[in-house]
């Protein structure tokens, strides 16, 4: 009894998988010749039965596209902002800050009130005195005077 339901599972496996291949690599919509059973007709049969998506045929294109010009406007607007506060931060008067952003070139101005103060702060450091000193006598901020001299 084992052996027949073996023998009956085994034709229905093969009767299914004759049919598969047969859909597969048969011809749709006609009547198969014997032209369509040699291996030219069988590319022909797959080229036509089976239609491929675009990542099988050779990958997707994907476009990113960026706004350049608006991020670096912005990026450099966000900059002078910043640029502003830590200068006021270090205790010095600040009349204008703004970005320019015209024609490719991107910069933060400003306009400081007292830019002898700067000035001489750097002339301090070049004449080689201490961080700490500059520090001292320009009243400022220890880390102030590092960043600007």
């Amino acid at each position: 009894m084992k052996k027949r339901n073996l023998l009956q599972r085994a034709i229905i496996i093969g009767i299914v998988t004759l049919v598969g291949i047969y859909i597969v690599i048969g011809p749709h919509g006609r009547r198969p010749h014997a032209q369509d059973f040699k291996w030219s007709g069988i590319k022909a049969n797959l080229q036509n039965n089976i239609r491929l998506g675009l990542d099988l045929k050779g990958g997707s294109h994907l476009v990113m596209r960026v706004k350049v010009e608006e991020y670096l406007k912005r990026l450099t607007e966000d900059n002078a902002v910043a640029a502003q506060n830590a200068v006021k931060e270090a205790g010095i008067d600040v009349k204008e800050a703004h970005a320019e952003t015209s024609s490719g070139n991107y910069r933060v101005l400003m306009t400081l009130g007292d830019a002898a103060k700067v000035k001489a702060m750097k002339a301090a450091r070049r004449a080689g005195k201490s961080i700490r000193t500059i520090a001292r006598e320009f009243e400022v901020g220890i880390g102030t005077a590092q960043r600007l001299t």
